[in-house]
């Protein structure tokens, strides 16, 4: 996880920015392709997934940690075009809490919108490696690019 900064409402509607370090990520993906492209007939995959992160937040007068866990589900529909370009639509649904303290009081949420419908596309490069690209506009929305090796 990266650093960064998260603002924070506290009970006397004092606004305060914590401090977040570098933290971890653990996260297991099973995943299975129900139906294969065949002619125009596009490829059906589905995923679930669980993840959990946990990083410290630091303010002048306190540090506290800051814990998640995701359980997410995915289906993917795409076409793969001459070995090389995959696009996709993506629907996901997600859930989980984000667990902090603050001043003193344990505290539970969430994100406002558990579902992403999106598209994207894979592109193989050479060498065995993939450029990613992954944009969810509806729900929870995200930009990812990524760069990945198979092997």
């Amino acid at each position: 996880m990266l650093d960064g900064d998260l603002r924070a409402t506290r009970g006397d509607a004092r606004q305060t920015t914590f401090d977040i370090g570098a933290g971890w990520l653990a996260s297991v993906q099973l995943s299975r392709q129900w139906i294969r492209a065949d002619g125009w007939r596009p490829f059906v995959t589905t995923s679930v997934s669980v993840s959990a992160s946990g990083v410290t937040t630091e303010h002048p007068t306190q540090e506290e940690a800051f814990l998640s866990v995701d359980l997410r589900a995915g289906l993917v529909v795409g076409r793969t075009f001459f070995d090389l370009w995959t696009p996709y639509i993506a629907a996901r649904v997600f859930g989980g809490p984000i667990a902090w303290t603050l001043d003193d009081r344990e505290t539970t949420g969430g994100s406002r919108d558990h579902y992403q419908l999106g598209v994207g596309c894979l592109l193989a490069l050479r060498w065995g490696f993939s450029l990613l690209f992954d944009w969810s506009m509806f729900g929870d929305r995200t930009l990812t690019v990524g760069l990945s090796l198979g092997v």
